[in-house]
């Protein structure tokens, strides 16, 4: 198989069992390396390996870097009419990084979590040439029900520095919020800035918003944004803006 000079083969699939029960193994070689093997019956996949990685040199990597991922543990998905839960999945990820995911949905109630850590930006780079380094990290909580969900995340980026800028590494936090506040459901989004990445860009005050509103359907359907309702944000800032240009 050959898709825009990449290669991947030979690819290998045994599947034993029958409609009762099954067991699954796959893997292939090449620009893509993949290791899976899972049991499968009706309303469960056990998945016992799930390895991927891919030639770096696809993604402007050395070829010492190894991108991809791998499951740290088994992990099981159960699934039911319109129902499905995924007690627990936690990743290492590659060349840096680690994800653990867990969650449950039905029509009534669903419940999810995400927790990415420890994403070393400089391997980034190949996608975001202006950032030299740094560590991202993500935290993500979602319950309710489908029709009337609440949630949060936070979104760190930690000591990242920018390229060419004569600037101290960067921090900041995006916090999230999506709540009943009033008569509407709204999510709330703030961006901040550590008192020391204040300093730096010489601000003396920095103030980054909005609420966006989010439908309230009857029981059966999705909220969502609310494209027909009012937006509001505030940017707010003060100081000397040439550490901000720089940034820019």
């Amino acid at each position: 198989l050959a898709l825009d000079k990449t290669s991947v083969g030979p690819i290998s699939l045994v599947a034993q069992g029958g409609l009762d029960s099954a067991h699954v193994e796959a893997q292939s070689s090449g620009a893509l390396v993949a290791d899976i093997a899972a049991d499968w019956k009706p309303g469960r996949v056990f998945l016992e390996k799930l390895a991927i990685s891919a030639d770096p040199k696809h993604f402007g990597l050395p070829e010492s870097s190894t991108v991809g991922m791998h499951l740290e543990a088994p992990a099981e998905f159960t699934y039911s009419g319109t129902s499905a839960k995924l007690p627990a999945m936690k990743a290492v990820l590659l060349p840096s990084g680690t994800l653990d995911v867990s969650g449950s949905y039905s029509p009534k109630a669903m419940k999810g979590h995400v927790l990415l850590e420890a994403l070393d930006l400089k391997h980034l780079r190949p996608f975001a040439p202006a950032i030299d380094g740094g560590e991202a990290a993500l935290q993500a909580e979602v319950s309710g029900t489908p029709h009337a969900p609440t949630g949060n995340f936070k979104f760190n980026l930690k000591d990242v520095t920018i390229h060419g800028a004569s600037l101290p590494p960067v921090d900041l936090t995006i916090n999230g919020d999506l709540a009943m506040r009033g008569k509407r459901r709204m999510l709330r989004a703030d961006m901040e800035m550590s008192e020391k990445t204040q300093k730096a860009l010489g601000l003396t005050r920095f103030e980054l918003g909005a609420d966006v509103p989010f439908t309230s359907p009857a029981s059966g359907g999705v909220s969502q944004p609310d494209l027909n309702a009012p937006l509001s944000a505030v940017f707010s800032l003060a100081g000397q803006l040439e550490g901000l240009w720089k940034l820019v």
